[in-house]
């Protein structure tokens, strides 16, 4: 009887533990992890502004879905004009400078607040978590979607490697295990050339197998030797004032793109987004990059098959 007893303790504690293990997969499953752009949500070219009305647009979609299916998003943001200014003015991650860092971090978590308010002012509880602070921040967000909460975080400073490491928002959405990622951008797709040129087409589908045909990522560059600019506090802060200057006349933008001369992106843009997109594929993870406008009807195709056959944006499969 002992070790009937035992056998069936044993059981119980076998099937208890798969409970748990089936619970935790199912509870992953239909995440959907969302990457709101910096180029998409501020105004790049001007600094510590948003574009209020992608802004809205997108935070209307994600609430809209969020009421629907509590507890299976996570949002990630970038910094866009809410950093990357101060990033570069101050060469964050290639010098050292502790007041460069601080700047930094403090206007990337000043967009964070915002867009934090712009869901808790629509009664979604939004909870920020912050890179910087997270020692496990995959399992911190885990933990408050779990929670019931709608987890935003975003692209950030870190302390390591010889000076500081700027952790994109792009490289967060690939250390999550999710369904499906949704990467919004300021352009409603990837193009087959530069659209600058105005002859571009949005490509449908790609596979991570298109990363040397058409964007060369998969080769690196062979490295040359350059002369180490000379670089100085006053010299950045002559720059950065300069490009202010530049800010405050507006710039003016290049026929056909509706974008600004020069854009200040201090961790790659559309090609460091590829990257990671190419990287979440590969693990059969679907990837779409696509506009505001298109986000609401990517997030309700819930399903893979409706995901994959939906239209809008470019598709990212591993094929």
């Amino acid at each position: 009887r002992r070790k009937m007893k035992r056998s069936r303790g044993l059981a119980l504690v076998a099937v208890g533990v798969l409970a748990v293990v089936w619970y935790g997969r199912r509870r992953r499953r239909g995440v959907v992890v969302v990457k709101l752009g910096g180029a998409a949500i501020t105004r790049k070219a001007a600094r510590h502004t948003l574009n209020d009305e992608a802004l809205a647009q997108c935070v209307d979609a994600l609430v809209k879905y969020w009421r629907q299916q509590k507890g299976t998003m996570v949002v990630i943001h970038g910094a866009g004009s809410f950093g990357h200014f101060e990033a570069k003015e101050f060469e964050v991650g290639t010098l050292r400078h502790e007041l460069g860092f601080a700047k930094t971090r403090a206007a990337v978590t000043s967009l964070n607040k915002r867009v934090v308010d712009a869901f808790i002012e629509r009664d979604v509880p939004a909870v920020a978590v912050s890179p910087f602070s997270a020692t496990d921040l995959v399992g911190t967000l885990d933990q408050v979607a779990r929670a019931g909460l709608l987890p935003v975080t975003h692209g950030d400073v870190l302390l390591g490697g010889k000076y500081a490491t700027i952790l994109s928002g792009d490289e967060i959405a690939t250390t999550i295990s999710t369904d499906r990622v949704l990467f919004v951008t300021d352009v409603p797709g990837v193009y087959d050339r530069d659209p600058k040129t105005g002859a571009g087409i949005i490509l449908p589908v790609l596979t991570p197998a298109d990363d040397d045909r058409f964007f060369g990522l998969g080769k690196e560059e062979p490295r040359r030797r350059r002369r180490k600019r000379q670089t100085t506090p006053k010299r950045r802060r002559q720059e950065a004032e300069a490009e202010e200057d530049d800010d405050a006349t507006g710039g003016k933008e290049e026929e056909g793109t509706g974008r600004p001369p020069e854009v200040v992106d201090v961790t790659g843009g559309m090609t460091s987004k590829l990257k990671s997109a190419f990287a979440i594929a590969k693990r059969g993870i679907p990837v779409r990059i696509l506009d505001p406008p298109s986000l609401e009807a990517a997030l309700f195709a819930t399903n893979r098959r409706d995901f994959i056959t939906h239209v809008g944006g470019t598709l990212i499969l591993n094929k």
